[in-house]
């Protein structure tokens, strides 16, 4: 999509299921309602002070019934996509035919070499395990040979922990299974591993799950498979084909896609049950642009007490401007969006040196490559 279901969800209305009573509004009720059956009884009118025995009753039970009106309000709000998390979101999604994405390991490609060639076959047994300096261990996923006279073998491995910690690992070296005669191991950087998909990504495919109804190559269709298959995807691109030819891109939350896991999607993406007969589906990545950031910022002279955490709030708006930028395939790079952040930050005054206004084609994404942020010291107001 080309906008984040927080967006478009908020643009719903809200909702409240208990008329939008807050704990003050039921204690009047209540309060009203005693005051009223008093009188209807006596025919006069109590007095009751903040420290009246009927008073502390009436405080303390109107905390209860407004917490009971608060366990009402989420049970509504519960079966609403707008609101919904966590195990209720599972089972309102469940509606449409759509399951959270569970923890997937990363993998990697294994390159096992001998000292010197051999005449005869040297055996990678499967599960032979691999780690790096960093505790991470990554085991082969199938029975592999170097044959006589070659000096090494590939062999694809996958991590033996889930989750997107096992990604951009590209120094694995130590082989935990010697084998005899194997003198060394290398790898590939690995990837393609994802954390548990959170409630945002879930609802997301929650809500363009009807798109995948269609196998006539409606962009949400495509759009809800590379998010069922790629759980950690950030942004992905559709583009508009009148003879049927695609090229889909897409980034993850850990950045640019491999070619490996392009390639892998590609093949997922060839199903009879999700390509049209015509469509001719293709995946890369997008073409990365370098951005160079070169500011120099300034702080008013009546923030001078204020210097270090508004250099280190400047600091944070700088890597939020970095994020924002590399979040999406074809965001115009925009120095506007920077000045915001900083003069946000606390920030008197900004100039940009670098970037300028640049128009971005929807095949390429914008990486800042390089940064160059100047304190220009204090100015007067």
């Amino acid at each position: 999509m080309s906008e984040s279901i927080e967006s478009i969800l908020a643009r719903y209305p809200e909702i409240s299921f208990i008329g939008g009573r807050t704990l003050e509004s039921v204690r009047s009720e209540m309060l009203a309602d005693y005051k009223a059956k008093y009188k209807e009884l006596t025919g006069g009118d109590p007095t009751v002070g903040s420290a009246d025995p009927a008073k502390m009753v009436l405080d303390a039970a109107a905390l209860q019934i407004y917490q009971a009106y608060q366990y009402i309000d989420q049970a509504g709000k519960m079966g609403l996509l707008k609101y919904s998390s966590g195990s209720y979101l599972d089972n309102l999604a469940a509606l449409r035919g759509v399951k959270r994405i569970q923890s997937t390991p990363a993998v990697t490609t294994l390159r096992f070499s001998l000292a010197e060639a051999r005449s005869d076959a040297v055996a990678i047994p499967l599960g032979t395990r691999c780690t790096n300096a960093g505790g991470k261990y990554f085991a082969t996923d199938s029975y592999a040979e170097i044959p006589a006279g070659d000096m090494y073998v590939d062999v694809q491995a996958t991590c033996t922990e889930p989750g997107a910690s096992g990604n951009g690992i590209a120094d694995i070296d130590t082989i935990v299974d010697p084998i005899p005669y194997v003198s060394s191991v290398t790898c590939t950087v690995s990837s393609g591993g994802a954390d548990t998909e959170s409630d945002a990504s879930l609802k997301e495919r929650a809500y363009v799950a009807p798109g995948s109804y269609s196998t006539a190559g409606p962009k949400l269709a495509y759009e809800y498979w590379v998010r069922k298959f790629v759980p950690d995807a950030a942004d992905v691109q559709v583009p508009d084909s009148s003879d049927g030819n695609l090229i889909i891109r897409y980034i993850t939350t850990s950045g640019i896609p491999t070619a490996e896991m392009c390639a892998k999607l590609e093949a997922e993406l060839d199903s009879a049950k999700i390509r049209p007969l015509t469509d001719h589906v293709s995946v890369e990545a997008p073409s990365v642009i370098k951005v160079s950031l070169d500011v120099t910022y300034y702080i008013a002279s009546s923030s001078s007490g204020s210097v270090a955490p508004i250099q280190a709030q400047v600091a944070a708006a700088v890597e939020d401007f970095k994020a924002w930028q590399a979040g999406k395939i074809g965001r115009d790079i925009n120095p506007d969006a920077l000045v915001q952040r900083l003069m946000a930050a606390g920030a008197k005054r900004v100039t940009v040196a670098s970037p300028v206004y640049t128009k971005i084609d929807d095949a390429s994404i914008a990486v800042v490559s390089s940064e160059t942020i100047r304190y220009g010291g204090i100015e007067d107001d």
